[in-house]
């Protein structure tokens, strides 16, 4: 595995583990069972990348890490600002739509960017993408 590669890891790690922060932030907040549920399915999602994430970080020694109290903390200031605002399933659509349109333009630059030939980062980087892309599309609907 190339240095590049192991820089995609981190970057889809990352990527991964901030929806992971903002989805359980707003999993409770949302007020219909089918958001929830679109909600906590993209959570698992989430989870089981994170799983095989780390397992490749493993092999080459690299620990997965957590986003820093910063990252965290604007996370959750963020989030909390907007609901304070209005506290709807369209507005949390709204900016989870965002949120994750973002990701999506950052992993794809990463992965055109730094994918090699090992098929295993490459797979995990897109399945990351296309649990990304499903989301925004799902969450069309609450829009």
């Amino acid at each position: 595995m190339t240095e590049n590669e192991i820089k995609l890891l981190r970057e889809c790690n990352f990527g991964s583990k901030m929806a992971l922060d903002t989805l359980r932030r707003v999993q409770d907040d949302a007020k219909s069972d089918d958001l929830q549920a679109l909600i906590e399915r993209t959570i698992a999602s989430h989870e089981s990348l994170g799983e095989r994430l780390h397992e490749l970080l493993g092999e080459v020694g690299e620990e997965a890490k957590e986003p820093n109290l910063m990252e965290h903390s604007s996370v959750v200031m963020s989030v909390g600002m907007k609901l304070m605002v209005e506290n709807t399933d369209r507005k949390i659509a709204d900016f989870l739509t965002d949120g994750t349109n973002m990701g999506i333009k950052k992993i794809k630059g990463y992965l055109n960017k730094l994918a090699g030939r090992d098929e295993r980062v490459r797979e995990v980087a897109e399945r990351l993408l296309h649990v990304e892309q499903e989301f925004v599309e799902a969450l069309g609907a609450y829009l």
